[in-house]
Formats: structure tokens, C-alpha cells, sequence
């Protein structure tokens, strides 16, 4: 089990594992449910707590950012936040907002989105 501090420390731990046997994980809550591909891995690296991972921005160039390490429930707040914010005189403009955050919302129960990550989930999907 590796906790590394940075995501290039992450990475180059990766590169020096063989990757048949090595998984990223963050919460790994799909341990219970896909427990045939996790009998050959040897090599766990976490990488729940990387700050490069979590970052979310928004701006007109880029329009919605969030990274991969947010957990579910942190990305439908984020959504919530940037929907109000943004969609004062014009909801058309994040109509697509209300949807992703609505349907981020059926994901799992409370207590899974408080901790599986967003780019876990669309790693598993």
C-alpha cells in the first residue's frame, strides 16, 4: 500500500510497478462489487488525499473544471454552487449543469458519495 504526497510521486510509483498488478485507488468503495479484478493486484497506490486532485475552477475560456479526486457529494455541491452563481437571467446557459448534478445525486447512497471520487466512478462505469 503506497500513499504518496504528490501526483508525480504517484505517477513515477506507477511507472515502476507492473501495471497488471497495480491499481490507483482513492476510496476504493467497488472493492465489494468487482472482486475478481481485484485478486491479482499486489500493488495499491492511494491517492485520496493529492491536492492536484481536487481542484475545480471555472471560467468562460474552460467553462467547468473539477478534478478527479473530488468526492461524488464535493462535485454535486460544486455543481449546486456554480449553477446558482452562474445562472442568475439565463438557466439555459447551465441547464446541463442541473442535469449532471441531478443525476450525480442517484449515484450510491450518502455515506458512498461522501467518499468514492468522480474520476473512480467514471473509471468503473
Amino acid at each position: 500500500w503506497i500513499r504518496p504526497s504528490s501526483l508525480q510521486e504517484a505517477l513515477q510509483y506507477a511507472g515502476n510497478l507492473p501495471a497488471d498488478q497495480t491499481k490507483f485507488i482513492h476510496a476504493n468503495t467497488s472493492v465489494g462489487y468487482y472482486r475478481e479484478e481485484n485478486e491479482t493486484i499486489k500493488n495499491y497506490i492511494d491517492i485520496s488525499n493529492l491536492s492536484e486532485l481536487v481542484q475545480t475552477s471555472i471560467d468562460e475560456e474552460n467553462g467547468f473544471t473539477i478534478g478527479a479526486g473530488n468526492t461524488i457529494s464535493s462535485f454535486i455541491s460544486a455543481l449546486r454552487a456554480t449553477e446558482a452563481s452562474n445562472g442568475a437571467g439565463n438557466p439555459n446557459k447551465v441547464k446541463h449543469l442541473t442535469t449532471l448534478a441531478n443525476h450525480a445525486y442517484r449515484v450510491a447512497g450518502v455515506h458512498v458519495r461522501n467518499i468514492a471520487s468522480v474520476g473512480g466512478n467514471l473509471m468503473i462505469a
